[in-house]
């Protein structure tokens, strides 16, 4: 049976500033980022999310299409598509400014029936906004209990650090459902003030037993399994622009676990070697996104 990713998160239209100036506009939205690369690795993958009804929906669901997402799970909504102002820093990072249109009426999800053997990612702050958070547990639950395996990369930016204090609890419960859980140093210093990667893994462990990949930027990736901790260096690049690098490099990682059947029940049980292995695929596609102007692989990458 063919396996079925599905990411679950905002779509947005990027518009990316350098040096003052525009230098590009294109379909975001780390979900959105993700699955352009699934796809482009050979996948069948689905985005469920929502968008407004206007010009830059449509841009959007053509080059969806044009990238072979599935889009059955896009709500539309009577209202204008988000937009983020990405502007870039002498060292390729970004900081957003977003231009959202609050409806009244919330469209809610267009939810599947996610079953054993699919993937599903999700995160990002989206996922712990009191409007979406009350869509989205009950769904990710119901897909653990079904038995697929589930990856939650939390995604938080430094203009959330004032408001963890309230959406700390709903993070543990995400954990909780998670069988990978994939964040960087900065998640961490955000959510928690956690600062090593090894009190990363303590946190996480005694809320779940999900395997923690855990990313220090440009320099290191670490693995924790259980009580097993394996770091991987990361080389050194000079880079076009960071935008979409963590989510191609999650794009990576679960179109390998599909690519070695690692289900729920296999996860833990993965050896260093191909821990190695995955985790190497993920870097060498992330820093192909880090030297290009897109936010995602290209079509030809594999």
């Amino acid at each position: 049976m063919m396996k079925h990713i599905y990411t679950l998160g905002e779509i947005v239209y990027d518009i990316i500033w350098e040096n003052g100036i525009i230098r590009s506009g294109l379909p975001g939205g780390a979900m959105l980022n993700t699955a352009v690369s699934l796809s482009r690795l050979g996948n069948t993958c689905s985005l469920i999310s929502r968008l407004g009804n206007d010009s830059i929906s449509k841009i959007i669901e053509t080059f969806l299409k044009s990238a072979g997402i599935c889009n059955d799970h896009i709500k539309h909504y009577d209202g204008l598509t988000p937009l983020a102002f990405a502007v870039l820093d002498e060292h390729k990072n970004a900081a957003y400014q977003f231009y959202k249109q609050n409806s009244a009426n919330d469209p809610g999800f267009i939810f599947p029936e996610i079953r054993a053997g699919d993937y599903l990612l999700f995160g990002s702050f989206f996922s712990l906004q009191d409007h979406n958070y009350r869509f989205c547990l009950p769904f990710i639950r119901k897909s653990r209990e079904n038995g697929a395996l589930i990856m939650y990369d939390p995604n938080i930016r430094r203009k959330h650090n004032g408001e963890m204090h309230n959406i700390s609890a709903r993070i543990r419960e995400y954990v909780k459902l998670a069988h990978i859980v994939r964040a960087s140093d900065d998640d961490f210093r955000i959510m928690l003030d956690i600062r090593t990667a090894r009190n990363a893994a303590a946190w996480v462990r005694r809320h779940s037993d999900a395997v923690l990949i855990y990313t220090i930027g440009s320099r290191q990736v670490h693995v924790f399994i259980k009580d097993k901790e394996y770091l991987f260096p990361v080389p050194k690049i000079n880079p076009v622009s960071t935008i979409g690098a963590g989510d191609t490099f999650n794009a990576s990682i679960l179109s390998d676990c599909t690519r070695l059947s690692l289900g729920p029940e296999l996860i833990h049980s993965t050896e260093k070697s191909l821990w190695k292995e995955i985790c190497n695929h993920a870097v060498l596609l992330a820093q192909e996104t880090c030297m290009s102007p897109f936010n995602y692989i290209s079509a030809c990458s594999k």
